[in-house]
Formats: C-alpha cells, sequence, structure tokens
C-alpha cells in the first residue's frame, strides 16, 4: 500500500511538473514580443500596427480555440490534445524563430497561440482526474502562481537572453523545450 501510494505521489508530483512548465512556456509566449519589440521593429521593418497585430496574434488565436477546446479536451482528453497542441506550438516557435518576413512572423506566432490555447484549461481537466477533488483549489493556484514565472522570464531574463544569444536563438530554445514537454505529457 506504501509502495503504490509512493508511485502516486510521484507521479503526480511529475504530471504536476510538466503541465506546470508548459503554462509558463504559455506566458512566456504571450508577452515575450513586447520585450522584444525593438528587435522585430527593425528586423522586419514594423510599424506601430504592425508589431501590435504581431504581438495580437497570440491572443487572437487563443481566444479563438477557447471555444472548442472544452469539447475536444472532454472527448479526446486531456493527455492527446495537451501534447498535440504543444507541438503545434513548437512548430510555431520554431518557424518564429527562423521567420524571414512579417507574414511567416504573424503566422508563427498564431501557431503558438493555438497551440498554448489547452495548457490552463487542460491542466484544470488533468487536475479532475488524477488527483483527488479536494486538492483541485491548491493545485490550480500552485498552477496559475508558477504561470507567472512565465511572465517574469519574459521581462529582463528575456531581454538579457536576447541581447546575448539573439531573440530567434530563444524561441529555438522555447520550441525545443515544448516539443520535449509535449512528449512528457503524452509518456507520464
Amino acid at each position: 500500500m506504501i509502495n503504490q501510494q509512493r508511485v502516486i505521489f510521484t507521479r503526480g508530483n511529475a504530471v504536476f511538473s510538466i503541465l506546470s512548465l508548459l503554462h509558463i512556456i504559455s506566458m512566456f509566449s504571450r508577452v515575450s514580443t513586447a520585450v522584444i519589440a525593438p528587435t522585430l521593429i527593425a528586423d522586419f521593418s514594423l510599424n506601430a500596427e504592425t508589431i501590435g497585430l504581431l504581438g495580437g496574434a497570440f491572443f487572437y488565436s487563443f481566444a479563438f480555440m477557447q471555444i472548442p477546446m472544452g469539447p475536444l479536451l472532454d472527448r479526446i482528453g486531456p493527455r492527446v490534445v495537451i501534447s498535440c497542441f504543444a507541438f503545434v506550438g513548437a512548430l510555431g516557435a520554431f518557424i518564429f524563430a527562423f521567420a524571414q518576413s512579417y507574414a511567416v512572423a504573424l503566422t508563427a506566432r498564431i501557431l503558438m497561440g493555438i497551440g498554448m490555447a489547452p495548457m490552463l484549461m487542460g491542466t484544470f481537466k488533468v487536475f479532475t482526474l488524477v488527483f483527488p477533488a479536494n486538492t483541485f483549489s491548491t493545485l490550480a493556484g500552485l498552477v496559475i502562481s508558477a504561470g507567472t514565472m512565465g511572465n517574469m522570464l519574459a521581462s529582463s531574463p528575456l531581454a538579457y537572453v536576447a541581447d546575448h544569444l539573439g531573440w530567434r536563438t530563444v524561441f529555438f530554445i522555447t520550441g525545443v523545450a515544448t516539443s520535449a514537454l509535449g512528449m512528457l505529457n503524452f509518456f507520464v
């Protein structure tokens, strides 16, 4: 009995950690263009309207995907939905890292928004399936708190790393991390 509880506890920690990291990446992806905006403006010859649309593309696609997300999570299940959408988000990060035009960068941001759409709702769905009901509010609060680290990482740390390695490298690394976490989510 004790060993079984230890395995469940360990699996629960792994599930929580993976989902929290995916939510952190989601929050990072949301606000990251604000910090690197001057570089994006220079690289893609943008004006106020186009940089605003580039930043907003994530939010528009993310919000649009909330409509089908509940039924997808209920019918297909969070394991498959979160993993598949993580790969879409990773693809968006990779495309953004290598974008040579505004249109490609805009498409990448849309893919990133679509890919990150199930990260919070899907996490909540997993909590209802994997953990005891009386832990839901605590886990939800913890994952939302963890998500704020994504916002923090998209501020001074992003500016520092982007200055030293370049914003393209940052998004390539984001794509690698998202892919790895998507695979881990599927198998754990």
